[in-house]
């Protein structure tokens, strides 16, 4: 699977230090529950690396329930029937960049990861920020089916747990807490021309990177999408730098670096573009239904733009809360910002004080 020789494998070895990866971790995960019938997490991969480290935690957790849903990650576990708060995946689709956040919790609360999964297929799928959220509030219900609900998102996130928190209002439903962690607003230009994957908007994103003028404009444009793109793989494999290209727009899409990319196939470096294109998409035409009344707790790193800021309280009826963390986007969430994220993030969440505040 990770295409490295045999003498490099060990119970001891570390997963990720020989060489594997998010898109590698998710693999793996599926072939654990094919062959042992048994469900981990992507988080978990993380924690336990090493074969022995993984047999260990399968044994001690071997007892407990087991929520059957592949959206769902328990990044770190509260007491039992304690308050849950669901984090939302981010521009890349996972929640690992909720690790470093989630080791900084020392309450007793349960955080929960809500992961997009990926696409069955190769092509790009025209998925919306409504639809995402729909299947995500039925992932949440199945934690907790009542009660208050707890739900903040980073980036891309954010913008999910927005519509989640829109919808479940539609619902009646009670939204406790909303946190909004640097995030980009919705647009509010209602005149925008929403722009659709096609077999012809796909021969343009080739033609922007490939130049085999031949061998492009042989792709039958009457195919589905689906076939074109498996046209497209076979083409790309026989190309010289195809994977170099294809992390250069997933990097444009999620805005950090795969590692160890060379030891990803074609076939995956595609689908993870063309997933992270899908979801780049669905944010970039998400116009809000209507504002919420639920306030808005905002998370900014300490670069962000002023206006950025201000255009989220339009999204709100009531006064929102803000506050500034040091770092940019990314590192927020690394040490030693994360540490100071993690505690107005708390504070926010254990306060019901409706004010505007700003910190530095």
């Amino acid at each position: 699977m990770l295409n490295i020789s045999q003498e490099e494998i060990s119970v001891t070895a570390n997963f990720f230090a020989i060489g594997g990866h998010s898109l590698k971790a998710s693999s793996c995960i599926n072939k654990l529950k094919k062959y042992f019938d048994v469900n981990i997490s992507l988080i978990e991969i993380f924690k336990n690396p090493t074969i022995i480290q993984l047999a260990a935690f399968i044994q001690m957790n071997e007892s407990k329930k087991i929520i059957e849903d592949d959206n769902l990650v328990l990044l770190k576990e509260g007491d039992v029937n304690a308050t849950n708060i669901f984090l939302i995946h981010d521009a890349g689709g996972e929640v690992d960049g909720y690790i470093e956040f989630c080791k900084q919790a020392n309450d007793r609360i349960n955080y929960w990861g809500i992961r997009a999964g990926s696409l069955k297929k190769y092509e790009p799928v025209n998925i919306t920020v409504e639809q995402l959220a729909n299947r995500y509030i039925k992932c949440l219900k199945k934690v907790q089916k009542h009660g208050e609900y707890n739900i903040a998102g980073w980036s891309l996130g954010g913008t999910i747990a927005f519509e989640m928190v829109r919808q479940l209002e539609q619902e009646k439903k009670k939204v406790r807490f909303l946190g909004i962690i640097d995030s980009m607003p919705p647009s509010i230009n209602e005149d925008i021309k929403v722009k659709e994957f096609s077999v012809e908007s796909e021969l343009s994103w080739i033609r922007n990177y490939f130049d085999d003028v031949e061998i492009i404009t042989g792709f039958n444009i009457k195919i589905n999408l689906d076939d074109f793109w498996f046209n497209v793989i076979n083409y790309l494999k026989n190309v010289d730098g195809a994977s170099e290209i294809i992390k250069g727009e997933i990097m444009k899409n999620i805005g950090f670096d795969i590692k160890e990319y060379q030891k990803v196939s074609i076939e995956e470096l595609v689908k993870y573009m063309n997933f992270t294109r899908s979801l780049g998409r669905a944010c970039n035409y998400y116009i809000p239904g209507n504002v919420i009344n639920s306030q808005i707790n905002y998370f900014a790193a300490g670069c962000s733009k002023s206006r950025i800021i201000v255009a989220w309280q339009g999204f709100s009826s009531k006064n929102m809360i803000v506050k500034e963390v040091e770092g940019n986007h990314f590192s927020i969430f690394t040490q030693p910002n994360v540490k100071s994220l993690y505690k107005k993030f708390f504070e926010c969440f254990i306060s019901r004080e409706n004010m505007v505040l700003f910190e530095n």
